[in-house]
């Protein structure tokens, strides 16, 4: 039941079927429901219910944002989730105006191996950035916790894919945001030992939070070492894609993660390394 009461929403976001608000982006002109998004976000509501301009012209511009991005955030609005790895199907029935330019699109091009990595983390910062922005507080829980998901994988396989993503983090949250940036940068500070390795992230780190960076090494030392993390999926020890003998992570010849965070590795045979190739 509940699955066809929300495919039933779908098709009103998709068709604009009753629709009594606008919401323009870029171009694209998203019609919405006020019974339904002003319920889900407080700003939202203000623009639609107050004595603003935006209640009495039925519309309001959000061209702040990416299209791909609000889009995402509709749909979560109307179902209770988004999808990272495609942009939502609906948005091709979006109405947009003639002559308006095309928008460049954030998944237009199919990423490789870590390209994926980046794509997904500045997809759910930019989704966390748009629902602080209109309040909606599940959302950037959801967002939050995808967000941490792919940077510890990103963390431990490869770090410098880290350093664009950190950057919109930073710059479009505030200092004392507790949903993302306060779990990120604990995120970073336990793994100190890796990103100082890596010079892209410190600049990063040095740039926002120099403070908390600079935190003497020796307090770092005394945490308590982490023995599990947060996906349970990621582990010292592999087992290689080409011959399955199990090695150590410092010995991955080559590694590859698709945008359903599978990993696949190879061990530094040659046979292996070959294989990889294929």
């Amino acid at each position: 039941m509940a699955g066809v009461l929300l495919n039933a929403y779908l098709e009103l976001l998709a068709f604009g079927r009753y629709s009594d608000f606008i919401i323009h982006c870029q171009g694209y002109e998203f019609k919405v429901h006020r019974a339904i998004v002003c319920a889900a976000s407080p700003m939202l509501d203000k623009a639609c219910g107050g004595l603003y301009v935006e209640a009495s012209e039925g519309r309001i511009d959000l061209s702040e944002d990416d299209p791909e991005i609000l889009a995402r955030v509709l749909l979560y609005l109307y179902t209770n989730d988004y999808e990272a790895k495609t942009v939502p199907s609906y948005l091709e029935g979006v109405t947009r105006k003639s002559e308006s330019q095309s928008v460049p699109a954030i998944s237009s091009v199919q990423p490789k191996e870590n390209e994926a990595l980046t794509r997904l983390l500045r997809i759910h910062a930019l989704v966390y950035r748009s629902a602080d922005m209109l309040g909606v507080e599940g959302l950037k829980g959801i967002a939050s916790s995808r967000f941490l998901d792919v940077a510890e994988i990103a963390l431990t396989l490869a770090p410098d894919t880290l350093a664009e993503p950190l950057k919109i983090m930073f710059d479009s949250t505030r200092e004392n945001d507790l949903r993302l940036r306060n779990p990120v940068l604990i995120l970073c500070l336990e793994n100190h030992a890796i990103i100082a390795e890596h010079k892209p992230i410190v600049e990063m780190m040095l740039k926002y939070e120099p403070t908390v960076w600079n935190i003497k090494q020796s307090l770092l030392k005394e945490s308590k070492p982490k023995t599990e993390n947060r996906l349970g999926i990621l582990k010292p020890w592999y087992d290689c894609a080409g011959c399955n003998k199990e090695f150590h992570k410092d010995e991955i010849l080559k590694y590859r993660v698709d945008e359903s965070l599978r990993i696949e590795a190879w061990c530094g045979l040659i046979w292996c390394g070959l294989k990889c190739e294929l």
